[in-house]
């Protein structure tokens, strides 16, 4: 199950996974986030014991959002040992998505 972070858990949530992380920055607003929010689920069920999910509201974390430079949402981050691997950032095909993911696991 995807897990909302907020500022009091983030970096230990980040740095201190055993699995790589995929930091979903979204917004209740968001038009976009509403619609990746399916793709997101899928990917999880997809990755599960190889990735974890972690989702982040822009509003209410504005101190994330500048550390990592969000400038629009949905951006996604891959963090692998608490370093930042890929960045994605935008509405984009399931295809391209899970081919991204696939990437970044080295699948």
């Amino acid at each position: 199950m995807t897990k909302t972070i907020d500022i009091s858990n983030f970096e230990t949530e980040v740095s201190a996974a055993h699995l790589p992380i995929m930091a979903d920055f979204y917004a209740e607003w968001c038009g976009p986030c509403a619609e990746s929010a399916k793709m997101v689920n899928d990917i999880e069920k997809k990755t599960e014991g190889k990735m974890k999910v972690i989702r982040v509201d822009v509003d209410e974390n504005a101190e994330i959002c500048e550390k990592y430079c969000i400038k629009s949402v949905p951006t996604f981050i891959f963090f692998s040992d608490g370093e930042i691997q890929k960045q994605l950032t935008g509405c984009m095909d399931e295809e391209v998505f899970e081919s991204e993911v696939d990437d970044f696991l080295g699948l």
